[in-house]
């Protein structure tokens, strides 16, 4: 079987010491206060005791012992819903006392036991004295169940962009150019020797003696083989080169390089740095603040997110200036349930250098409660002078109690820009929204 975790205030721990002020929190819902024993000094007039404490978002009941010590002036403890005193009066303060008070789970005090510890008791001139030791804890009651999950947060900001590729290869090399024509040939080189003449061939037969008489001249003998051929001459000369081709065309150049990556938080006059042609610019305007809440107010709604633009500028020159305004957050609502800032305007325009200005809008505050109704988100703010401008997401509604469930209001969130949250409970401020700004990555 699992174990769920449960809180309690420490009833021997050492007392904790807090001064007067409108609404004095003897037991915050974060346990800051984590004792039953609590001593208030100072002067002046105590309204409330602060909410009730709280386990995993659920108000608890509890009981506490407070020690007033006035110094300086009188406290007054004052008569109200949120501070039910004995006899239905508010209480002057002169003299060290002490007082017991309980919390139900809305955050409203009761007293059940007050004595001014200068008085003698059974003189008659005071009130009872102070109350005994407190008994025995009883034992721990079985945990509560576990309430449902919190909605799901709004998704983050998107990462920064990431660096710059590496350069591009280098460009193909050019065709090689047409060989050149072929030079003439070379001198025929001189006959070789003629070769030796060739044996005599023999000597035919005698012819048959004529007749007596003038007989005829025999046949001639027939010629001897030819001689073999000379040597063959040497080869004639090189012909001259042909002309070199024509160079090839040149490759595409490399991708241009990333000097710095700067995200800037205030207001200033920006110079473009050394070596800078081109910039990549993100721009955000700035957030409302959410409403506060009354003490018969419910959760408030949330504020939309701030326009957003991005641009290319290409052109630029190293030295030349831009003038950056930085929108700011608009202020949390009061606890009264009033309504919660309007977020400022971001704007970056030309200084020296010709520029066309850029503008992110920032969005409205969000509305306070006064009473359990529905109230609704603000819608995000517009942007202008970007290659691409987005209107922010819009802050969800606030609303509890009635036959809703309840739920707290979530800021609209668009790239770097986040609306303020709405609050959960009555006589709470509201949250404050979140400035405008400015991310420049520039290139050679």
């Amino acid at each position: 079987m699992g174990i769920v975790p449960w809180e309690c205030a420490l009833g021997d721990s050492p007392t904790v010491s807090l001064t007067v002020a409108s609404t004095v929190a003897i037991s915050p819902p974060d346990d800051s206060v984590d004792t039953n024993r609590v001593s208030i000094a100072g002067h002046g007039t105590i309204n409330s005791f602060g909410p009730a404490p709280a386990y995993e978002g659920t108000p608890l009941g509890v009981t506490k012992q407070v020690t007033f010590a006035p110094s300086g002036g009188s406290i007054v403890l004052a008569n109200s819903a949120a501070l039910t005193l004995l006899g239905g009066a508010s209480r002057t303060i002169n003299n060290k006392s002490v007082g017991t008070y309980v919390c139900d789970p809305s955050g409203n005090w009761s007293e059940e036991s007050f004595a001014d510890t200068t008085q003698v008791p059974g003189s008659g001139g005071g009130t009872a004295g102070p109350p005994g030791a407190t008994g025995a804890t009883g034992p721990t009651g079985p945990p509560g169940a576990t309430g449902p999950a919190g909605p799901t947060g709004a998704t983050g900001p998107a990462g920064p962009i990431g660096a710059t590729g590496p350069t591009g290869l280098t460009g193909a090399t050019g065709v090689t150019g047409a060989t050149g024509l072929t030079g003439p040939a070379g001198a025929t080189g001189p006959a070789g020797p003629t070769g030796a003449t060739g044996a005599t061939g023999a000597t035919g037969l005698t012819g048959p003696a004529g007749a007596t008489g003038a007989g005829a001249t025999g046949a001639t003998g027939p010629t001897g083989l030819t001689g073999p051929a000379g040597a063959t001459g040497p080869a004639g000369a090189t012909g001259p080169t042909g002309a070199t081709g024509a160079t090839g065309a040149t490759g595409p150049a490399g991708a241009q390089g990333l000097i710095s990556v700067v995200v800037y938080s205030t207001s200033q006059t920006i110079t473009i740095p050394a070596g800078a042609t081109r910039a990549d610019i993100e721009l955000w305007g700035a957030t409302g603040g959410s409403g506060g809440a009354s003490s018969t107010g419910g959760r408030t709604p949330g504020s939309g997110a701030g326009g957003y633009c991005y641009a290319i500028r290409t052109g630029l020159t190293a030295g030349n200036t831009l003038v950056y305004t930085q929108g700011a957050a608009g202020a949390a609502g009061g606890n009264t349930g009033t309504a919660g800032g309007n977020g400022g305007t971001t704007t970056l325009a030309g200084g020296t250098q010709t520029f066309t200005t850029m503008t992110a809008n920032g969005s409205t505050g969000s509305p306070g409660s006064t009473g359990n109704l529905i109230q609704l988100g603000t819608a995000g703010a517009t942007a202008s002078g970007g290659d691409i401008n987005l209107t922010g997401q819009s802050g969800t509604d606030g609303f509890s109690n009635g036959s809703n469930a309840a739920a707290t209001g979530k800021g609209g969130s668009t790239m770097y820009s986040r609306g303020a949250d709405g609050i959960t409970s009555g006589a709470a401020v509201g949250n404050t929204g979140n400035p405008g700004g400015l991310k420049i990555a520039w290139y050679a």
